[in-house]
């Protein structure tokens, strides 16, 4: 698990955000932190997020890297992966990887395309890290939900969060899953994060 302190003080990280030009998830990275708790404390600082796809832009254009037009049409039509997937393995945003492939003339998959690709039934982890379930019918549902109105005996409202209490987005235990509404949920959070954005 990561740790959620960060490593640098104030003065360091704004050298990073807006000298070295470097995005959250880079910094994180970086100092093996989470995305969030640099975003927490440029905040805390009080200086003004980059909007994301301006952040993509800036790291993409920064690095000015040679992209392999091959690469990126084996990964996207040979291997099926999404722009996000790509983008994971870049490092960077979907934005710069469709911005990219229509630079470099590879088409796009259509939406049914796209829906075909996807697995018909079954688990999967989702880009966000969550247990995702795909019904016979192909309808996506998450399995905290359905562990949730198990628990419940009745169907979430759609104000209902589920929280795992421990942390851990793929532990789906009834014991681990609390049902929230977005205010506490919120509050909850809030009150788990010390002065630095860690996590108590």
């Amino acid at each position: 698990m990561m740790p959620s302190r960060l490593p640098i003080d104030d003065a360091e990280l704004i050298s990073l955000y807006y000298s070295s030009k470097m995005s959250s998830p880079q910094i994180a990275r970086k100092m093996n932190i989470t995305a969030s708790t640099v975003a927490y404390r440029l905040k805390r600082a009080g200086l003004d997020l980059r909007n994301p796809t301006v952040a993509c832009r800036m790291a993409h254009y920064a690095r000015k890297r040679k992209w392999d037009k091959d690469d990126l049409y084996r990964l996207y039509w040979g291997e099926n992966k999404s722009c996000q997937e790509i983008a994971n393995l870049y490092g960077t945003c979907h934005q710069v990887i469709s911005g990219v492939m229509r630079e470099l003339g590879i088409p796009r998959r259509s939406l049914s395309m796209a829906h075909r690709i996807k697995p018909k039934k079954g688990r999967y982890i989702t880009t966000q890290g969550y247990v995702a379930i795909i019904k016979e019918d192909g309808n996506l549902v998450l399995e905290h939900r359905i562990t949730a109105e198990s628990n419940l005996g009745r169907k979430l409202e759609p104000f209902e969060i589920c929280h795992h209490i421990n942390g851990i987005k793929t532990d789906n235990r009834p014991i681990n899953i609390q049902v929230l509404n977005r205010t506490e949920h919120a509050s909850l959070h809030d009150e788990r994060r010390d002065k630095d954005g860690k996590f108590c």
